[in-house]
């Protein structure tokens, strides 16, 4: 609902122009308004999946993770305008950084030990 105070000088009444105006015309100021919104925003984002190919509008809320809105396939942007085509590969990176810490866990225990780990020929 938009509101606006009457015009007249000596009237404090408001006015609902949602239902002074045709609803046809409402809806092209409102399409107007979010048009203006985005052309607003120099941040125009390509669907990184090549069968897709989708444009969507980054509103500058800084969400790590979207979806497009034709394919709804979700893809990771950073700040600084990369794509990660698949989340997974992040979680992979992950884990095997925490089997790297697992083993040099192991061997720090070893040496602790003095040395008394399993020889191998």
């Amino acid at each position: 609902m938009i509101s606006m105070k009457c015009p007249a000088f000596d009237c404090n009444g408001i006015l609902d122009i949602d239902s002074i105006m045709p609803v046809d015309f409402l809806m092209r100021v409102r399409d107007a308004i979010r048009l203006m919104e985005v052309l607003a925003s120099p941040i125009v984002i390509d669907c990184p999946f090549m069968d897709c190919m989708c444009t969507l509008v980054d509103y500058l809320r800084e969400y790590p993770i979207r979806a497009c809105p034709e394919c709804w396939r979700l893809f990771r942007k950073h700040h600084y305008g990369g794509y990660h085509d698949e989340l997974e590969e992040d979680e992979e990176e992950e884990e095997e950084d925490e089997d790297e810490d697992d083993d040099d866990d192991d061997d720090e225990e070893e040496e602790e030990r003095g040395g008394e780990g399993e020889e191998t020929l």
